[in-house]
């Protein structure tokens, strides 16, 4: 994530459980994975691109990650269950303030699929 670099204390809070920040971060991270790897097999096919091709792709990248940060925290709050979205705090740092918050990645999807 761009931007200034994180305390000891910030990282540790990041990590210490999920939250819908942590969790549109992570997602994010999954979609610009999945962007390279399709940018670089067009690339491969139809390397003449050049100039215009590193374009498509910063410029692709950039709107991607705009509308993954301004659409993504409303969908996931839609699509959550409702004792999962009272769960999780909103902030990137807010993990250690809410004890009910998911800790692992486990304990996240068996509550969002509902099996406790």
């Amino acid at each position: 994530m761009p931007g200034r670099k994180w305390t000891a204390a910030e990282k540790r809070a990041y990590r210490s459980a999920f939250t819908i920040g942590r969790i549109v971060d992570e997602v994010w991270g999954l979609i610009a994975i999945v962007w390279f790897l399709l940018f670089v097999t067009v690339i491969i096919r139809a390397s003449r691109l050049g100039i215009f091709g590193a374009a498509i792709y910063l410029l692709g990248f950039l709107a991607l990650g705009g509308m993954v940060y301004r659409f993504l925290p409303k969908l996931l709050k839609r699509t959550m269950p409702p004792d999962l979205r009272a769960s999780l705090p909103e902030g990137r740092f807010d993990g250690p303030s809410s004890p009910t918050a998911p800790r692992t990645y486990r304990e996240l999807f068996r509550r969002w699929l509902g099996h406790q």
